[in-house]
């Protein structure tokens, strides 16, 4: 890490420590389009998803803590949206990725971990790869071929970033993104103006990767 990360880290460990976050364990999501393949934005569900019933006793234990570095990443920056989430088995057995905590316009609460769905979301192919993904303009990105997963049109940049788990550490959810390196989840980073994800944005946000690694390498 960069002395810049090391210094936003240290900034959000004191923040964890007196931070009280209100947390929810349930939130709204958008209906999902034919085949479940987009989300439409504005027609929300009437069923809430509800974390209680989705997350084991291991994964709800951690939500506390992922909400307080939630509240830090909104009152530290000036981002529209910001979602994290854990690479597991849901209810279904299905590997999926699914949201603990976020602010900002509801969203999708999950996300099929699947090469399939890959070619669409760019939280999928972070999730399977381990590679960032830094979109400074997303009308560019999709004039130019690029596949986008469009949860709110107002979104014109995003920063999508994988977690890994610490090292030496085992966790039967991780994603092997190498021999070296296993993944717990992503975190997701929106913006309704373009270039918004310079270095300094891209530094404080590998900061809450590394905070989140510590959080979500379970068991």
């Amino acid at each position: 890490m960069s002395v810049l990360s090391n210094n936003y880290l240290e900034q959000l460990n004191q923040w964890c420590v007196s931070h009280s976050p209100l947390l929810s364990l349930s939130y709204q999501v958008p209906l999902l389009g034919e085949g479940g393949t987009c989300s439409l934005f504005g027609e929300l569900d009437e069923t809430p998803f509800n974390l209680e019933n989705e997350l084991h006793a291991h994964e709800l234990a951690v939500l506390k803590d992922v909400q307080s570095v939630v509240d830090w990443v909104k009152e530290k920056t000036q981002v529209d949206w910001f979602g994290v989430y854990l690479a597991r088995h849901n209810t279904k057995n299905e590997k999926v990725l699914t949201k603990l905590a976020y602010f900002g316009e509801p969203s999708r609460a999950e996300f099929p971990l699947s090469e399939e769905f890959s070619r669409l979301s760019n939280n999928v192919t972070v999730a399977l790869t381990g590679q960032d993904r830094v979109i400074n303009d997303v009308t560019e990105y999709r004039n130019n071929g690029g596949e986008y997963y469009t949860c709110d049109p107002k979104v014109q940049s995003e920063l999508c970033l994988p977690i890994f788990a610490l090292q030496n550490e085992q966790n039967k959810n991780a994603l092997l993104a190498s021999e070296e390196r296993k993944i717990v989840g992503i975190i997701d980073v929106e913006c309704f103006a373009t270039n918004c994800f310079d270095d300094q944005q891209k530094e404080l946000f590998s900061a809450v990767c590394e905070k989140l690694s510590e959080l979500l390498t379970l068991p």
